[in-house]
């Protein structure tokens, strides 16, 4: 999400993980409330921010460099799939 070496990833274990993958290693775990996450996008470079989606219907804002979630967003099924319009920051 900052950079080309960073890669974000979602897992059954309810984190949101933020990866260098020039240096192999984990760089943070964002914990959302529980549940398996099933997609996860950067919202924008600029902002370093990122949303997550998963099991519980629910999706997250997460600001990479605080940490801070805020819940955005909620649907009565699993959210799989998530698609950032940067442009516009939707």
């Amino acid at each position: 999400p900052h950079s080309d070496t960073q890669l974000l990833s979602t897992s059954w274990d309810g984190l949101l993980y933020l990866h260098d993958i020039n240096e192999n290693r984990q760089m943070a775990a964002f914990p959302l409330g529980g549940g398996p996450l099933l997609d996860c996008a950067p919202l924008c470079r600029e902002a370093g921010q990122a949303v997550a989606g998963g099991l519980k219907g629910e999706i997250n804002l997460v600001d990479l460099a605080t940490a801070k979630t805020r819940l955005i967003g909620k649907h009565a099924e699993a959210v799989k799939a998530l698609n950032v319009v940067s442009e516009g920051r939707i």
